[in-house]
């Protein structure tokens, strides 16, 4: 028995109405040389939505306006329910446009935070809402999200998750459900629960600023999915449930499926096999809860190398790779390439990915350049 969630959508064209007190709640903060320099938010008076910028976002001093459309009406969005006000803001800057790295924005919401929120901006264009990669804080029932315009109306909409409601019979057969966008599934075994339970599946994007992401890796799947189940009796899971989710990369480095524990707020691998014939990841997992996503793990990186008098040893320093281990370095002028082992990292930054030891060095360059334009690839 398989269940898809389908959604049919009816388009109009709608304007909005605006009345002339559109903007009766106002508030503007100057944006100096001072607070640009180390980043500055600005928050509504009553402070349910805020902007916050980056430090050197943007040069030039000027302000910035926040508006809580009171007596304004858009047109709605299919599919979904606003769950807040309309905002807007504007940076008042001269010569701004599409700004190079995104502002963070914040604002509150009404209803339940553990359904599918994000934040959307109005496309005067289209005429319609458009979804921007957002996350909910559970705590503080806000949503976060990230913009890249110097100026746009907001609003914070709950989109339909994928709830389905199976009887203890269902379960005595194979039970599969799939993500509205097809990219997850979930599967139950014959027999895998013993009771009736709902199954919710939601969707959720990965913000530019999430400190989660395992190092030396990017997600490569098209959204973090998350399944959950829920009973009135107590829900015991006989054996592991099959998941599926599709990839966003054609490259040949490693993909695997990761699990985020939201007690230490840290992704962390689980077995799974990626099929590069059809491009998607699959796994079998234990778990009654879980937020998935797939992350392809870089292997390889290019810049610049230098060196340093060490032992006589074909060791390096780098913070690309945990110590131990294995590494192939080419010079990527002239193909010359040497193994060394990670002895050693460093703190702070450098303007090379690696330091190699004079003995490394001498065997892909001259010493007497001081840098190698290289290629590190790990090896074991």
């Amino acid at each position: 028995m398989k269940y898809r969630l389908i959604f049919v959508i009816m388009i109009g064209v709608l304007l909005p109405v605006v009345n002339p007190a559109r903007a009766q709640e106002k508030t503007i903060v100057a944006l100096t040389g001072e607070n640009l320099e180390s980043g500055v938010t600005a928050t509504t008076d009553d402070g349910t939505f805020s902007v916050r910028f980056s430090p050197k976002v943007i040069q030039k001093a000027g302000s910035i306006s926040l508006r809580r459309l009171t007596e304004v009406q858009f047109p709605d969005k299919p599919g979904a329910t606003r769950v807040g006000d309309y905002y807007h803001y504007s940076v008042n800057v001269e010569g701004v446009g599409m700004l190079k790295r995104p502002l963070f924005i914040t604002t509150t919401f009404e209803g339940n935070p553990y359904n599918l929120v994000r934040l959307h901006y109005y496309n005067k264009t289209l005429q319609e809402w458009k979804p921007l990669p957002s996350r909910v804080n559970l705590e503080e029932h806000t949503v976060v999200s990230t913009s890249p315009f110097p100026t746009v109306t907001l609003a914070a909409f709950e989109e339909s998750a994928l709830r389905i409601d199976f009887s203890k019979q269902d379960f005595t057969k194979d039970v599969s459900l799939e993500s509205p966008d097809g990219n997850f599934a979930l599967g139950f075994p014959a027999g895998a629960l013993d009771t009736s339970a709902r199954v919710v599946l939601k969707r959720f994007d990965l913000l530019d600023d999430d400190t989660t992401i395992p190092k030396n890796a990017k997600m490569v799947s098209p959204a973090i999915y998350e399944f959950g189940l829920r009973s009135d009796e107590p829900l015991t899971l006989n054996g592991l449930l099959p998941v599926r989710l599709s990839v966003e990369s054609t490259s040949a480095s490693s993909k695997s499926m990761y699990v985020l524990d939201k007690r230490s707020d840290t992704w962390r691998k689980i077995t799974s096999k990626y099929d590069a014939n059809t491009g998607v990841v699959t796994a079998h997992v234990p778990f009654l809860y879980a937020p998935l996503a797939v992350f392809e793990e870089q292997t390889s990186f290019e810049g610049t190398a230098s060196w340093y008098r060490g032992n006589a040893q074909d060791d390096a320093a780098t913070n690309l790779f945990p110590l131990g281990t294995k590494v192939k370095v080419t010079n990527l002028d002239t193909g010359a390439s040497t193994i060394v082992n990670i002895v050693s990292t460093w703190a702070g930054t450098s303007r090379h990915i690696i330091d190699l030891t004079f003995s490394a060095f001498s065997t892909i360059a001259s010493p007497w350049k001081g840098v190698a334009r290289v290629r590190v690839e790990h090896i074991e």
